[in-house]
């Protein structure tokens, strides 16, 4: 787990993103791309996709794309789910 959590520190430096630039996930998003209702997905988008590296950096969508490649299409930025739950399941997907 330790060594997850360090992988996590050092992958999760955004590339170059200004504080209100947006997510470079957002065209592939479902939930930038209006997977919920439209009221819950402004709250998404200002929180998360266009709030920059900050927002980046909370979003458990972005932190699970990083890390593993892929995100459940499902998967909400603030999910109550920890990192290693989600790539626990994830893995048991494959």
């Amino acid at each position: 787990m330790k060594l997850l959590l360090l992988k996590i520190k050092l992958h999760l430096k955004p590339k170059s993103i200004m504080a209100n630039e947006a997510c470079p996930n957002t065209s592939a998003c479902p939930i930038f791309q209006g997977f919920l209702d439209a009221k819950y997905v402004s709250v998404y988008k200002n929180l998360y996709c266009l709030a920059g590296e900050e927002g980046m950096k909370k979003c458990k969508r972005y932190i699970i794309k990083t890390l593993a490649g892929k995100c459940p299409p499902n998967l909400l930025p603030n999910s109550t789910k920890t990192i290693e739950e989600i790539l626990e399941s994830i893995e048991k997907t494959v």
